[in-house]
């Protein structure tokens, strides 16, 4: 770990910056927007995430790193794009945590179990993200569709323990019930629909910039 980040001069010193300025708002000398407080919660994922490069064992820093810093994307596109910001709040938020522990995974295989919260929070990040979309069965649907998904990532990637074939039986029981739940639901068809052609097109216009189409 970086000498610094454990040194009690530095955070001292973080602690009478911060509450400087907050006195000083409160006072009235300065005033600040939220951008401060997304500059803030940045800079102090960006502190978390150099404890994990200064010492790859400290792992641990890359949660609260993620989580600091999709809070602070969160508060910059709220000001920034206000009208449609709060829909992705909870999908920018839940999804940097998720993204967190595949991290966690991807530097350590020992750490299997990451991929359990990872594809938990994912899901329901998308789910708050496609609230106002979706009616209440096909969000169910989608958010049991993810977690069946994630045992089945589980029951694929390697391991020090070899694969979890036993994934496979709640990813099988959980998927069945979710896409039951989207089936049930004829909305959910209409954005599978446009977002398939979406990406066919995308897929389509990438062959042809790589040359592997005319």
């Amino acid at each position: 770990m970086l000498n610094w980040l454990g040194s009690r001069y530095f955070w001292g010193g973080m602690f009478i910056l911060i509450g400087g300025i907050f006195l000083l708002q409160y006072l009235g000398f300065i005033v600040f927007g939220a951008f401060l407080w997304a500059i803030i919660f940045g800079l102090g994922g960006v502190i978390f995430l150099s404890v994990f490069f200064s010492d790859r064992e400290m792992w641990w820093a890359i949660i609260p790193g993620f989580a600091l810093i999709s809070i602070a994307l969160v508060i910059a596109f709220d000001n920034l794009f206000s009208d449609w910001a709060g829909d992705l709040g909870g999908l920018i938020i839940l999804g940097g945590l998720g993204m967190s522990f595949v991290v966690v995974y991807f530097i350590n295989r020992e750490n299997w179990w990451a991929i359990i919260p990872a594809g938990v929070l994912i899901s329901i990040g998308m789910v708050v993200g496609l609230e106002s979309l979706l009616p209440g069965t096909a969000t169910g649907g989608l958010f049991l569709l993810g977690l069946g998904l994630t045992f089945g990532v589980l029951a694929l990637v390697p391991t020090p323990q070899g694969k979890m074939s036993w994934a496979w039986i709640p990813a099988g029981i959980l998927a069945i019930i979710g896409l039951v739940l989207l089936v049930v639901s004829a909305a959910v068809f209409r954005i599978l629909g446009a977002a398939g052609l979406i990406i066919l097109g995308g897929y389509l216009i990438y062959r042809t910039v790589r040359g592997g189409d005319d």
